[in-house]
């Protein structure tokens, strides 16, 4: 089956669908580095009109990183208040302790939050023992008042959450999925966490056909910035079983999913954002605009494929 059933259970604080295509948003600057709210407001407008089930805001795609904790939370309040009420807003709550973690995410549920995710604390990675990771999920979700979204991401933290330790965090009540784009590791998660009301997201839109037909539910794929359309589509394919629809259409949006994402991350996306009719603008400081040549990359791989 290509999408898990969803199981409603009757917990307050865990009742979120996590089905279907979420986009990351990138988070628009203006030349002086200040948040530019008025382009993300035409950005969302557009995005609304494509069939996601939601939006990720601050997460890994909206530079996270280099926003402060009173960003974040009125980032999620300006997306609650310029999107329909059906869509599933999910706050990026990355920080370095447990403490700040709860704070930021109780912080969120008031802007309009309806879930979080939260990729592992990594500074001290070395402290990172199996009973510290599970101790920070499962305090985060006691105490948050929001479903939890684990995001597995061990390209930039070092380490990767081993599916033992996810079935684990899959019973926790408020513990509802996990964001991570290895496939042959998804496979395990979803027979360890079967019977649990636990998704598994795929984070790469290249494995996205990979990952719905092992039975994922959806995905976070910072692609659907400029092909929201494509990556939804693919999804409805797979529901309606037309797999060879879907199978070339997940050939064409592997090539640009690779270079905008894979080797030039939110850089990359942004500028093809500007080139499809979105407002994508620069990153914040230390990141650099890009340069003609890849600029110039960009607009030939978006060519080549048909989305230009």
């Amino acid at each position: 089956m290509a999408f898990r059933t969803f199981t409603r259970r009757l917990y307050s604080s865990s009742s979120v669908e996590l089905n279907g295509m979420f986009i990351p948003l990138t988070t628009p600057f203006k030349a002086d580095q200040s948040i530019c709210y008025e382009s993300l407001g035409s950005n969302l407008k557009k995005y609304e009109k494509i069939p996601f089930k939601g939006y990720l805001v601050s997460g890994t795609t909206g530079e996270s990183p280099y926003l402060s904790y009173q960003e974040r939370v009125d980032l999620v309040k300006f997306v609650r208040e310029n999107t329909s009420k059906e869509k599933v807003i999910i706050g990026g709550v990355t920080t370095e302790s447990t403490r700040m973690s709860c704070d930021l995410t109780q912080e969120l549920k008031k802007a309009g939050a309806d879930g979080v995710l939260i990729m592992l604390p990594f500074y001290f990675k070395r402290f990172m023992t199996e009973d510290a990771i599970m101790t920070h999920f499962t305090t985060l979700a006691d105490e948050g008042g929001l479903p939890v979204v684990v995001y597995n991401n061990p390209w930039v933290t070092g380490m990767d959450i081993g599916t033992p330790i996810l079935a684990k965090l899959a019973r926790h009540p408020s513990i509802r999925g996990v964001k991570d784009s290895d496939v042959r590791k998804n496979t395990v998660t979803l027979m360890e966490t079967k019977g649990c009301n636990f998704d598994v997201l795929t984070g790469s839109a290249g494995y996205l056909l990979a990952s719905l037909m092992i039975g994922c539910s959806g995905g976070f794929n910072g692609l659907a910035g400029i092909l929201g359309h494509e990556l939804c589509r693919i999804c409805q394919l797979v529901e309606e079983k037309k797999f060879e629809e879907a199978i070339q259409l997940q050939i064409k949006v592997s090539k640009p999913d690779v270079l905008l994402l894979a080797e030039m991350g939110v850089r990359g996306l942004k500028g093809a954002m500007d080139m499809k009719g979105y407002f994508g603008g620069v990153c914040r400081k230390p990141a650099l605009p890009l340069n003609d040549e890849e600029k110039h990359l960009i607009r030939e791989t978006l060519k080549s494929t048909g989305f230009l």
